[in-house]
């Protein structure tokens, strides 16, 4: 018998296997299933949600202060490299610049994700942005009072790249934590 219950033809085949189609097993029972009716359409029956509505919320929020963080930094970066260039013009000092920011992210990454899974995520974000606060504040008092001591600069950048250091593990484990998606998944959901 074939699984549709018709009697089996043996077909020749090319194939050195043997074709049958009979069923060894009798069929399942059938069983009743109560299935829910689901949406036509997902975008408007969610909608009216207060609950998705608010999670959808937070996410875009989420996304739009690490898009407005990440431009920041982006741009501070930029600048303390044209700062320290224009006061030493020597282009071993811009990479140097680079290197203490990149230095401490390298080191810290295995550290950063061990304690993103110990420690509560917001407040480790909360101490990253804390630090890369009173970084920027440094920076800025540094360039006010006119100090030109270079080690000065590269501390505070130092300082800079720990608090990156520490955010970055942060960040993809507080979209999976908090929403439940990975921002890959999001982006490739979005068509």
């Amino acid at each position: 018998m074939s699984p549709l219950g018709a009697p089996c033809h043996h077909v020749a085949s090319t194939s050195p296997l043997p074709v049958t189609y009979a069923r060894t097993r009798p069929p399942p029972p059938f069983e009743e299933q109560v299935v829910e009716p689901r949406p036509v359409s997902t975008s408007t029956a969610t909608s009216h949600d207060p609950e998705f509505r608010a999670r959808n919320r937070d996410f875009w929020l989420y996304l739009a202060i690490r898009f407005g963080t990440t431009l920041g930094t982006q741009i501070q970066s930029v600048a303390m490299g044209y700062q320290v260039y224009d006061m030493t013009n020597d282009p071993l000092d811009l990479g140097f610049v680079g290197l203490c920011i990149f230095l401490p992210m390298v080191l810290l990454v295995l550290p950063a994700g061990d304690m993103a899974d110990r420690v509560d995520r917001r407040r480790m974000l909360i101490v990253s942005y804390g630090i890369q606060i009173t970084a920027s504040f440094a920076l800025f008092l540094l360039t006010v009072l006119g100090v030109t001591q270079i080690w000065a600069y590269f501390s505070v950048i130092t300082l800079l790249g720990v608090a990156l250091g520490l955010r970055s593990e942060e960040h993809t484990s507080e979209l999976q934590s908090r929403f439940g998606i990975s921002y890959a998944v999001f982006c490739l959901k979005k068509k």
